[in-house]
């Protein structure tokens, strides 16, 4: 509602799009006496459409297949396919800012031929709801209004930031082969001033290979990053939340020295501002002429942001039949997490995934798929009660022989919660005048006071001004306590 008689404020919110879950599936091409030892596989988003009520999103996985041939040698393809989805969003209009992420949950192969291979996708994310908080005009001549001061919080896109890098990490073996490669952004903190937010994270590369000796090696390489990026409405006393997403990835091996690995990464920066806006609402009204309606409204928005880290280190291990003399590597994982709010604080809890290839006793190469689950209980004060979907980086992933029937997986994890908090506000939005009110003719009004009434109440129960009461009623003294004597003297005109 706007109108003449109203002042309007934004008070936009940032809002869950929930999970949504849909497989995807590949056939794999296999030779005479091929046969897929592991799979792994990663989503992107490399589209979305926001409609009103209606979100649109295009959804390419990459699928990398790790083949065997007849003669034992191993290497691996890609395989991609791209879907399209309809998430239903309430709230969502077609000028709203949104930002969706897809991953991958859970990979596997469908058949005993190995031939097709299916992915879990999850896609979840958030959208700015636009939100108008309208309040009456407290300035209007023809009413008396009681007022105070309150504060809208209101959040604001930031521009979506494109960050080039470009690494080059030295492999302890030189490189034949990469048979498993990927990487992930986590942004650590944030600090905004005046027109300008500087973002600071670590970049994480991971990379299976396979040595010029025929055996295979796992790395792992980490970069810290540092980006100032431009925004004219920022200040320092706003509160900002970013989060870092791969946009795409590759890398190349050198010529001339098979030990230099180059990354080169397309990563994005995505976030929202917090600023409070100032404005004066409207808690009580009347008028000395009309009969009034005050028009009231009850608005939801953001109160402030929250943001947990937590490191954390989990085991698991897979029994194998037939007995296990090498684990040779670990494909990248699949993660699912989901958040809430337990008793003592938020948790985060979910499933780490993987295919391992590894030899068994009689020096056959094999794959299995081993899980480990896990739990992050994110202690300290966590103010927000929304939980939007947990981040989780696996910055290391590590499988070992044990007891010759077992494998023994352990993963270390960088885990993340963000979440907001809403409030809710009622407001008095307008103030509609009505009939005219019935003349009084009495020239002298006596009012004792109640406990705990002010000046206000007496003068809106008597049809006066507050001015006017205090001048006649010098001898009060306010604040009012109870049981005062308030005398109205009003001057009686003949028509």
């Amino acid at each position: 509602m706007e109108n003449s008689n109203s002042i309007v404020l934004n008070g936009n919110s940032k809002e869950i799009i929930r999970e949504t879950l849909f497989q995807e599936t590949v056939s794999v091409s296999l030779l005479n006496g091929q046969s897929v030892l592991g799979a792994t596989a990663k989503s992107r988003v490399t589209a979305i459409e926001a409609l009103d009520g209606e979100l649109r999103v295009s959804v390419k996985t990459t699928f990398t297949v790790v083949k065997k041939d007849e003669e034992g040698s191993v290497y691996a393809e890609k395989e991609e396919s791209e879907t399209q989805r309809s998430i239903v969003v309430n709230g969502l209009k077609a000028t709203s800012k949104v930002n969706v992420t897809a991953r991958v949950t859970e990979c596997e192969k469908t058949d005993a031929s190995s031939s097709r291979l299916r992915a879990t996708v999850e896609v979840s994310g958030w959208f700015i709801r636009m939100n108008e908080i309208v309040l009456a005009d407290a300035s209007r001549g023809d009413i008396k209004c009681k007022t105070e001061k309150i504060a809208v919080e209101n959040v604001l896109a930031l521009a979506d930031t494109t960050m080039p890098l470009t690494y080059t990490d030295e492999a302890r073996m030189p490189i034949a082969r990469v048979v498993d490669y990927d990487c992930q952004v986590s942004v650590d903190t944030v600090y905004p001033s005046a027109g300008t937010y500087r973002a600071e994270g670590e970049l994480i590369v991971r990379v299976v290979a396979m040595a010029d000796n025929g055996s295979f090696f796992t790395q792992s390489f980490s970069h810290p990053f540092s980006a100032d990026n431009a925004e004219e409405f920022l200040n320092e006393n706003m509160k900002l939340e970013v989060e870092g997403k791969i946009k795409s990835a590759e890398y190349t091996v050198t010529e001339s020295d098979k030990r230099i690995l180059v990354s080169d990464v397309t990563a994005v920066l995505v976030g929202v501002a917090l600023e409070e806006k100032e404005g004066e609402s409207v808690l009580d009204a009347y008028s000395l002429t009309n009969e009034i309606e005050k028009v009231e409204e009850t608005t939801k928005i953001n109160s402030r942001f929250c943001l947990r880290s937590v490191r954390e280190k989990a085991t698991a291990t897979v029994g194998v039949e037939g007995g296990v003399s090498e684990v040779l590597c670990v494909l990248t994982p699949c993660v699912s997490v989901v958040g809430r709010m337990g008793e003592d604080g938020i948790v985060a809890e979910g499933v780490v995934g993987a295919s391992v290839l590894y030899t068994d006793e009689n020096g056959t190469t094999k794959s299995i798929v081993g899980e480990i689950p896990f739990m992050s209980r994110l202690g300290g004060e966590y103010p927000c009660e929304t939980v939007f979907a947990p981040e989780v980086i696996v910055t290391a992933l590590n499988a070992r022989p044990r007891g010759g029937s077992e494998i023994e997986l352990t993963a270390e994890l960088l885990v993340t919660v963000r979440g907001a908090k809403e409030k809710e506000i009622c407001v008095i939005a307008d103030v509609v005048m009505g009939e005219e009110k019935d003349r009084d003719d009495v020239a002298i009004s006596l009012y004792i006071v109640k406990k705990g009434e002010t000046l206000w109440d007496v003068a809106k129960e008597l049809n006066a001004d507050e001015e006017v009461l205090a001048e006649q009623n010098a001898d009060v003294a306010l604040p009012l306590k109870g049981g005062e004597k308030i005398i109205l003297y009003k001057e009686i005109k003949d028509e």
